[in-house]
């Protein structure tokens, strides 16, 4: 999380994905460094137990927000 809002903070596009039994401590961890607002992608199973077609399969899904996430990223300022 950390990385990904030093990167938004210089102006360049990140986005944190992982398993959605990380998705709390990620979120604490945005609010704790002044960003509340991010919306992590929450992907369903951890890549390195997924199969190589399941890998696919989760990108494919989660590929919009990913997509969305980066494209649409504000209140990064508070972190810089």
């Amino acid at each position: 999380m950390h990385d990904c809002l030093t990167l938004e903070a210089a102006g360049k596009p990140a986005v944190v994905a992982c398993n959605r039994r990380f998705a709390t401590s990620g979120m604490a961890t945005a609010r704790m460094l002044g960003v509340p607002e991010y919306e992590l992608v929450k992907l369903p199973k951890l890549l390195i137990s997924a199969t190589d077609s399941e890998i696919e399969s989760i990108v494919e899904d989660a590929l919009p927000g990913l997509l969305k996430a980066l494209v649409q990223r504000t209140g990064f300022e508070a972190f810089e």
